[in-house]
């Protein structure tokens, strides 16, 4: 008998904000504002450009709100655009297990609905907690451990989890919850051929899947119905990828405790080789004609995930982001660690560095955690430097609180970020959230074309 379906969609609607921990209200809080700073620096890149001018256009007419930017459109294309916005510059928080990123899915979805639904901030509290929880759970049933990745994770259990946390926010019953969720795995689709031809491709998956959640939502809200063997049916989703797993037990339904945020915006598995390259440097000044090799040694996961073994000079930001060999490199070469490194254009000399990397897997995987990283630099002398990390160190909820204060005074007009803060931390005693996507809007300046 299948059940993984019905035990997802009855753990997401048993969530209650009268029962929720302290700490999952405050981590809820951190998610949300990563995310809308995420969104603020994210509106001038051509990607958000070019979603923000096809929603105007597909979206005419809509009353709902684009983040960072005055205009009002459509729900289904306001969730694809802050989707877009918030995925822009890969700083994104991260299931690192599963290679997922729930708030780029689940957010703006939820987001669009409780403005339309004009909904408290209690139920939109507990729909992201549900969100975040079915993302975590499938997200490690079909991927934790992968080292064959035939579509990107989060557009594969994106719409799935956003569609369980609008099905949250509405209270629909477990029938039609399942429903959603079941057509919401009909529209799973994300092709990681962007990783070989150096396109920009993944920058809208999770606006896929936010705004094909939205549609599966509203089917089953109407009677539509889908098969409840829809994720672990003979041919449902995860038989259709052969992931070769199977569904993971439920420890918790606060899985969202789990979530880690970025430090620097780039993949999740360049976070350590970067963290470990700095170590290296704050201990030793290496000039390139003293080193004979640099060996990066990581999860096969890490290295099998596509675009993350590239061991050549960038084409582009999204190409930057997501190379091991390109982060080690470029830190060892400027001797810092920060957000420049991974925005065109790319030093030419960081190349003679990259030629230098190798990147390996761990031999005893089961010994080395996803995270984990090793580098050796071997010197033309024959002595080695070796740096070692069992992972990398998260940005932390104050980080994360500071960083959005950091991108709102660049978008948001004097003073509005801290109301924002406080709305956003607070979600559980919200009437609706028509003043917080509302603050969102007061920009200071001129708004995207």
């Amino acid at each position: 008998m299948h059940c993984f379906i019905r035990n997802l969609a009855e753990d997401a609607l048993a969530i209650r904000a009268k029962d929720m921990p302290s700490s999952v209200r405050t981590k809820a809080g951190v998610c949300l504002l990563d995310f809308l700073g995420a969104c603020m620096d994210g509106v001038d890149l051509p990607w958000a450009r070019q979603a923000m001018a096809s929603g105007i256009v597909l979206g005419a007419g809509g009353a709902s709100r684009v983040i960072a930017h005055t205009a009002c459109i459509g729900i289904m294309e306001a969730a694809f655009v802050n989707a877009t916005l918030a995925g822009a510059t890969s700083q994104m928080d991260t299931f690192a297990e599963s290679a997922t990123h729930p708030g780029v899915s689940v957010l703006p979805a939820v987001l669009a609905a409780a403005e339309l639904e004009n909904s408290r901030g209690d139920d939109v509290l507990c729909a992201i907690v549900a969100g975040y929880h079915v993302m975590s759970r499938l997200g490690a049933s079909m991927y934790q451990g992968a080292t064959t990745f035939r579509a990107r994770p989060t557009a594969i259990v994106g719409p799935i989890a956003a569609a369980a946390a609008l099905s949250r926010l509405v209270k629909l019953d477990t029938r039609r919850t399942i429903h959603a969720m079941a057509l919401a795995a009909n529209t799973a689709a994300g092709l990681m051929e962007w990783a070989n031809q150096g396109t920009m491709d993944l920058t809208f998956h999770a606006g896929t899947a936010a705004r094909n959640a939205l549609s599966s939502w509203q089917l089953a809200r109407v009677g539509a119905i889908a098969a409840d063997t829809a994720l672990d049916g003979a041919h449902g989703l995860m038989a259709t990828f052969d992931t070769g797993r199977k569904p993971v037990p439920c420890d918790s339904k606060y899985d969202i405790l789990g979530v880690i945020h970025k430090p620097v915006p780039a993949c999740v598995f360049v976070q350590s080789p970067s963290q470990v390259a700095m170590a290296i440097v704050e201990r030793h000044k290496l000039r390139i004609q003293d080193i004979g090799a640099i060996r990066i040694h990581v999860h096969a996961t890490a290295r099998a995930y596509p675009g993350c073994d590239h061991g050549r000079l960038p084409r582009d930001n999204q190409a930057a982001r997501m190379s091991i060999q390109y982060a080690v490199a470029a830190v060892l070469y400027r001797r810092a660690l920060s957000a420049r490194i991974w925005a065109a254009p790319f030093d030419s000399e960081i190349g003679e560095w990259i030629e230098k990397c190798e990147l390996l897997a761990f031999e005893d995987d089961d010994r080395a955690g996803v995270r984990a990283c090793s580098i050796e630099v071997v010197l033309c002398d024959g002595s080695v430097i070796v740096q070692t990390a069992d992972d990398f160190h998260t940005a932390t909820d104050d980080r994360v609180r500071k960083r959005f204060h950091e991108s709102a005074k660049r978008v948001l007009k004097t003073d509005v970020a801290a109301g924002v803060e406080n709305q956003v931390m607070n979600l559980i005693s919200l009437k609706n959230l028509h003043t917080l996507l509302q603050s969102m809007q007061t920009l200071n300046g001129d708004d995207i074309d």
